[in-house]
């Protein structure tokens, strides 16, 4: 116990007002990260969260991609289950609403898509010789759909970019 404590006081203590949500009934308690994972102080009391009780991204990281994710403002949600046992979860804190960056990057998404395609389209008629206006026909006709599914992904990737890059901070 009295390492415990020893490294309890060593490293990062996430207050509760500020980057942990928990219901009411919790009362007072703060979660500090440790160097083997989470750990809540309740009461003077250093209860460790078991590693099953943390959400997957949390059971994944390192003491220091943890350290970062709270600087960076990651958020928490602590409950309890009837067992006693505490669970963490990870809050995601999205940044982003930028709706004109939001358009201009579903259109620059869409079109980088279009144009990588179109390019190859180009350059693989080229190679036909005489044949080239029949081989870029078929080539647009037969991926047509495909292409245009595979410009929705890069449309929406884009859009996602643009309105997180322009959005409130």
């Amino acid at each position: 116990m009295r390492n415990s404590f020893l490294l309890f006081l060593s490293l990062v203590t996430v207050p509760l007002a500020a980057q942990v949500r928990a219901p009411e009934r919790l009362g007072n308690v703060s979660v500090a990260n440790m160097t083997y994972g989470f750990a809540v102080l309740k009461e003077g009391k250093l209860n460790p969260i078991e590693p099953d009780c943390l959400d997957s991204m949390l059971r994944k990281m390192t003491f220091e991609q943890r350290n970062a994710y709270i600087i960076n403002g990651g958020s928490f949600f602590l409950n309890q289950a009837n067992t006693g046992e505490y669970t963490l979860k990870s809050v995601a804190n999205l940044k982003g609403g930028g709706l004109l960056g939001a358009k201009i990057g579903f259109w620059v998404g869409k079109g980088v898509v279009y144009f990588v395609a179109h390019t190859g389209f180009l350059i693989a008629a080229a190679c036909t010789g005489p044949l080239a206006p029949a081989t870029y026909a078929t080539l647009v006709a037969t991926t047509a759909i495909p292409l245009e599914a595979a410009s929705n992904v890069g449309a929406i990737a884009g859009g996602i970019a643009g309105g997180v890059a322009t959005g409130p901070v």
